[in-house]
């Protein structure tokens, strides 16, 4: 693991912005997020944040290495089948044409969330 990629991590911490610190740094937790992610940006951004929609919808607003797995994300690999990729089903639809706002350092969308998930 690389420092740049550790940065990539911490800014992702930040960008979550979840009730509890997820320790995405702990050596442990990056290893998994690079291994189930396949180490491209765009699967690290997809899994973090369908993993923050699950850690708020169930009311736990931390991210760990049990919830990484549970989160219903599906990896590039496994994700393509016969009849096309079913990836999209799983994550959470994009922001449409979001403004400069919304978007964290990264240039990554911040995802906005109703009030019905912070119950």
């Amino acid at each position: 693991m690389g420092e740049d990629y550790l940065r990539l991590l911490a800014s992702f911490e930040k960008l979550l912005a979840l009730e509890h610190r997820s320790d995405l740094l702990d050596p442990a937790m990056a290893i998994k997020v690079l291994s189930l992610s396949e180490g491209t940006i765009g699967e690290i951004s997809a899994l973090l944040c369908r993993a923050a929609i699950a850690a708020i919808e169930n009311g736990t607003e931390r991210i760990t290495i049990a919830s990484l797995e549970r989160c219903g994300y599906i990896a590039p690999s496994d994700g393509a089948q016969a009849c096309g990729d079913r990836r999209t089903v799983k994550r959470a639809r994009p922001m449409v044409n979001p403004s400069p706002s919304t978007r964290g350092p990264l240039g990554f969308v911040i995802l906005a969330f109703d009030a019905k998930y912070r119950s």
